[in-house]
């Protein structure tokens, strides 16, 4: 399965979707890519960090989209 269907499964299966500016979703797509599925915004490299990242339905709750934009409500 790509990155990009399994990123749209993960927010089908948890009410939220990805964010509808092609050229934000596709940037954010090449940067999971070349950080070898890291969140491009996190810092530090740590499992926690992978994308999706641990904090991202937190970060949707509290400010309608995760700490990259990738997920939103």
């Amino acid at each position: 399965m790509e990155l990009l269907d399994k990123l749209k499964a993960h927010a089908i299966a948890n009410g939220i979707r990805l964010n509808p500016d092609k050229r934000v979703l596709d940037a954010i797509i090449n940067a999971l890519k070349r950080s070898d599925g890291y969140c491009p915004c996190r810092q530090v490299k740590s499992p926690d960090n992978i994308c999706p990242c641990k904090s991202h339905l937190d970060d949707i709750k509290k400010d309608g989209h995760c700490h990259c934009s990738l997920f939103v409500k």
